[in-house]
């Protein structure tokens, strides 16, 4: 991914620099192919060998390239390059053709001046460019373009580049898209990629989708991944897969966050990993969380189980039936802190109450009528 976008933004400086170093045609010189030279503000590349005596802008020989307006203090130019060839290699037919459009300023360093709010001594450049190809053989064919934005003033920089790519042969068929967009100043710096790859095949279809935004601060960065994935194949093999993850880094320290989906056509499954999961829910106007992991506990506000299989319970609450007596109390109560247990009449009978002392029985009233155990 990166490769492909150094390599479109590579050729543009070169035409640049060629450009840059262009001198004035020379009447009484001969050029070569591909020599380029400069006549007034415009640009002219030698399209075949050319003679002395033969200045552009004579069609037979020169192409013109653009336009330049250079002093010592600043350069603009806008810039144009056609190629295109048909060759023959082993007996296998080749075409290819090739452009190049772009615009570029430059504010030399120590011309901006020294006033308030200029930019002092720092160099200030910008440029816009495309460069499109298509290449085409008896079983191959393959087309791409790309276009960049960047705009600089010293060390402080922007730019956006994009790449999109498709190729296709005898047995498959590819398109892919990469898009980075960046900014930076001194130690600081954000940056936004996204990659899209499609491939289709006689045996199988696939894509995926790459999405990652990075910010950082001196030693503090953030960071937002994401990942779509799918797949099917002829033999019966599918998948999809969606990740998310997030993630600080703060004084060396980093706290991550994620949540992964996926399903291969027998079975499914959703894995999130954090510190703490929520589920939030609005009732009645206000924020509640009725499931909570927190620190490696599970907390449930409510939970309606219909069978439920517990090895093992450490109780620290009061455990109440859900039916009433006829004074609102629950007919069973369990009061684990206190080592209580008490049944009470479904009518307006009494209760019972077991707990360390024994077991005592009261009436309607809430009389005590009978205890057995400690009486004292």
């Amino acid at each position: 991914m990166n490769d492909r976008l150094a390599q479109a933004k590579k050729e543009f400086q070169d035409l640049i620099a060629e450009v840059s170093d262009a001198l004035e045609y020379e009447l009484t010189k001969p050029y070569t192919k591909g020599d380029m030279v400069r006549r007034g503000q415009h640009l002219f590349q030698a399209i075949i060998a050319v003679p002395a005596n033969t200045p552009p802008p004579n069609p037979g020989y020169w192409f013109d390239v653009g336009t330049v307006a250079e002093t010592n203090a600043a350069m603009a130019l806008e810039i144009s390059k056609n190629s295109s060839a048909v060759e023959a290699v082993d007996g296998r037919v080749k075409a290819t053709s090739e452009k190049l459009d772009g615009v570029y300023a430059l504010v030399k360093s120590g011309s901006v001046g020294d006033e308030a709010g200029s930019v002092g001594d720092d160099t200030s450049s910008v440029g816009v460019w495309s460069l499109m190809s298509a290449i085409a053989e008896r079983d191959f064919a393959q087309s791409q373009r790309s276009d960049g934005l960047e705009a600089k003033v010293g060390q402080n920089a922007a730019s956006i580049l994009d790449v999109a790519k498709t190729s296709a042969t005898v047995t498959q068929a590819l398109a892919s898209r990469v898009t980075t967009l960046s900014t930076k100043v001194d130690a600081n710096a954000s940056t936004f990629t996204s990659q899209v790859n499609l491939l289709t095949a006689a045996d199988k279809a696939q894509g995926e989708k790459l999405e990652n935004v990075r910010v950082e601060a001196g030693k503090n960065n953030s960071n937002i991944q994401e990942t779509n994935r799918v797949l099917a194949t002829t033999d019966g093999k599918v998948s999809a897969m969606k990740t998310l993850k997030v993630e600080t880094s703060k004084n060396g320290k980093k706290v991550i966050a994620g949540l992964a989906l996926g399903a291969d056509g027998d079975t499914a499954e959703i894995i999130a990993f954090a510190q703490r999961f929520s589920v939030v829910d609005e009732v009645g106007g206000a924020l509640v969380t009725p499931f909570v992991v927190d620190n490696g506990q599970v907390f449930i506000n409510t939970a309606v189980i219909n069978t439920a299989f517990i090895q093992n319970i450490v109780l620290g609450m009061t455990l109440t039936s859900e039916t009433k007596d006829a004074n609102g109390l629950p007919l069973l109560e369990i009061n684990v802190k206190a080592g209580t247990f008490t049944l009470r009449s479904a009518g307006g009978g009494g209760s019972a109450l077991l707990n360390n002392d024994g077991l005592a029985v009261f009436d309607a009233g809430g009389v005590k009528r009978t205890m057995v155990g400690r009486l004292s």
